[in-house]
This record gives structure tokens, C-alpha cells and sequence, in this order.
């Protein structure tokens, strides 16, 4: 009788490694040319550069109605908001989430105000303006503004600063806007509407 000769080849484990080398090259490949398929036209850079912003103001308005406490603090801060300081010399792309301990209800630097996150929008968008009462009072380039929602369960207000007004309660819509420096059409704004703290995009 006659056995046959069972045949031993196969996959070797350099080959294989190889072929998952291969798949994972191939797999990096594909997610970066979708995202760049995605964010890489102007319109896209600048709402993802909104999509962050208002990120960071949602999670500001959550901790002032929460009265979160933070920065080692046993109190918590007399509020929580976004700084965006348009300097024309080159801070014009980005803007702070920030807790305010000193009292004036707006970021203000060498005080107690504690930074919790910088944000810097997508390459080449930048901040233009901000502005309130429908766009009677606007923010320009080289100026300052803020948006921040006081700390309290059911008593949360918002305050607007810029560098011409001083902080105060406001009850209507606040906007801040950026666009990118290529296409000047591509702007986009985060609007804050005072009275119920909706944050949305126009």
C-alpha cells in the first residue's frame, strides 16, 4: 500500500507579516486621502474650525450651568468662556476655553483667570470678527472679544466683552466669525443667543 506525501507547503510567518504590512500601509493611505478629500477645500477647513469652536463653548456653557469645579479650586469659578484674540500680529487662529476667578467676567492675563485648553483653527482660517446687537457693535482685527456664561444651576447668564466694552449680562445674539484667508466667501459664525444660551452656526 501506498501512502501519498502530504504536501507541506504553505504560508510562511515572514509572509504573512508581510501581506498585514502591506494592508496596514494600505489602510493609512486611504484614511488620510479621505480626510483630506474632506477637509482640504477651504469651506471644509473652516466648518471644521467652527465644529471645535463651538465644541469648546458647549463644554464652557456645561460647566458655568453645572458649577464645575476646577484648577484646584474648592469653589467653583465665577464662570467659564472662550477668548478670542484677533492680533494682527499673529494670534488671529486662536482662542481659549477659560475659567474666571478675577471678577471682571472676561479673560484677563497676570490675573487668577486659569487657561483650561487652547484651540487653534485649521491652517489658513482665521478669526475676522465678533460682534452683537445684530452687528451695531464689531470686534476688529488687532482687538479682543469674549463670551462667557456665569456659574450657577438656573442662574447662568451670559456676559460679552471686547476690548472697547467692558463685560456685562447681554440678553441677545453674540457672534464670532472666521473665514479662511483664501476664499473670504468661506466665512462662517458661531452665534450665542443670550437669553437661553443656545449655541448654534450660521
Amino acid at each position: 500500500m501506498k501512502f501519498s506525501k502530504f504536501d507541506n507547503s504553505g504560508f510562511t510567518l515572514i509572509e504573512i507579516l508581510a501581506v498585514v504590512a502591506v494592508i496596514g500601509i494600505l489602510a493609512v493611505a486611504s484614511a488620510t486621502m479621505m480626510r483630506q478629500s474632506i477637509f482640504f477645500d477651504e469651506d471644509g477647513l473652516t466648518r471644521s474650525s467652527l465644529d471645535a469652536l463651538m465644541s469648546n463653548a458647549k463644554l464652557a456653557r456645561t460647566y458655568a450651568t453645572t458649577g464645575h469645579i476646577c484648577c484646584g479650586q474648592t469653589l467653583a469659578p465665577n464662570g467659564y468662556g472662550i477668548h478670542v484674540d484677533m492680533d494682527s500680529v499673529g494670534t488671529k487662529n486662536t482662542y481659549y476655553l477659560y475659567a474666571e476667578f478675577d471678577g471682571d467676567y472676561q479673560y484677563t492675563t497676570g490675573t487668577d483667570d486659569e487657561i483650561l485648553a487652547t484651540g487653534i483653527l485649521e491652517e489658513g482660517v482665521e478669526f475676522t470678527t465678533c460682534w452683537a446687537d445684530g452687528g451695531t457693535i464689531t470686534v476688529a482685527p488687532g482687538e479682543y472679544c469674549d463670551m462667557l456664561v456665569s456659574t450657577g444651576p438656573g442662574l447662568s447668564n451670559l456676559y460679552i466683552g471686547t476690548s472697547t466694552y467692558p463685560s456685562e449680562v447681554y440678553s441677545g445674539e453674540f457672534g464670532i466669525v472666521m473665514q479662511h484667508v483664501d476664499d473670504p466667501t468661506t466665512t462662517a459664525t458661531m452665534i450665542t443667543y443670550g437669553q437661553t444660551l443656545l449655541i448654534e452656526q450660521d
